[in-house]
C-alpha cells in the first residue's frame, strides 16, 4: 500500500484518521492496548506525535493478539486492513524481520499503526518451544516482556490510565508514564530525545541552540 512519502499535513491527517479507525476498533471489542514507543514519547510531551514520526506505536498484552487475529477475520474495511503476524507466539527477539506483531495499515497511503505484544514472564517464554506449559508460571510473574526491550515491572504498565491524544481521540496510556520511557529509552528520553530537546516556552521540539529565552 506505500505509494512515497506524504507531506507533513497530509501524513499528519492521515496519521490521525487511522488512529481514530484503531481507537475505535480496539474499543468496539473491548480490546485494551496503550500507547508505545515514539508515540508515548509524543504523547508525554505533547498529546500529539513527534515532529519526524510516519507511524504510531502501541502495545497490547499477547492474549489479545488471539482476539486481533479473529478481528482480522471479520473486520471489512475499504479504507483500513488488519494483519497479524502468525508467528506472534513463537517469535524471537532475535529475528528482525519478526518483531512487530500486528498492523493496522491505510489502504490509501501505507501508514501503519505498529502493535507489538507484551509477554507475561522474562523474555525466555516468548522462543520457547513449550510455551504453554510455561505459560501458567509466567503468568505469575511481576514482569512482562517484549520482543524490542527489558522486561518491564507489571506494576509500571497496569492499571492503564485513559487520556486523549492526537487532538482529543480517546486512548490509553501506561501507569508509570516516565519510568516505561526511560527504562527503554534512557534517563534523558523525558528531556530530550536525539539531538532535539522540548522548548516549553515554543511549545515545540528544538536543536538545543535554538532554544527561547
Amino acid at each position: 500500500y506505500y505509494r512515497g512519502n506524504l507531506p507533513k499535513p497530509e501524513l499528519r491527517a492521515e496519521m490521525r484518521r487511522l488512529f481514530a479507525e484503531f481507537a475505535a476498533l480496539m474499543d468496539h471489542y473491548g480490546v485494551p492496548y496503550f500507547l508505545d514507543g515514539g508515540s508515548l514519547i509524543g504523547w508525554f510531551w505533547k498529546k500529539e506525535p513527534l515532529l519526524w514520526d510516519d507511524d504510531i506505536d502501541v502495545g497490547v498484552q499477547w492474549q489479545h493478539l488471539f482476539v486481533l487475529q479473529w478481528i482480522s477475520k471479520v473486520y471489512r474495511n475499504p479504507h483500513f486492513e488488519l494483519v497479524v503476524n502468525p508467528h506472534f507466539i513463537f517469535g524471537e527477539p532475535a529475528k528482525p524481520n519478526n518483531l512487530i506483531d500486528a498492523r493496522l495499515i491505510s489502504r490509501s497511503s501505507g501508514v501503519f499503526v505498529d502493535i507489538v505484544a507484551y509477554y507475561p514472564g522474562l523474555g525466555d517464554l516468548i522462543a520457547s518451544e513449550n510455551f504453554l506449559e510455561e505459560l501458567d508460571d509466567a503468568l505469575r510473574s511481576s514482569v512482562y516482556s517484549y520482543k524490542m526491550g527489558s522486561p518491564v515491572p507489571r506494576a509500571v504498565l497496569f492499571p492503564l490510565q485513559r487520556t486523549k491524544w492526537m487532538r482529543g481521540i480517546p486512548t490509553w496510556v501506561p501507569r508509570g508514564v516516565e519510568e516505561k520511557l526511560r527504562r527503554v529509552y534512557g534517563p534523558t528520553c523525558t528531556t530530550d530525545y536525539g539531538e532535539r530537546v522540548f522548548d516549553p516556552r515554543q511549545q515545540r521540539w528544538v536543536k538545543p541552540g535554538a532554544m527561547g529565552p
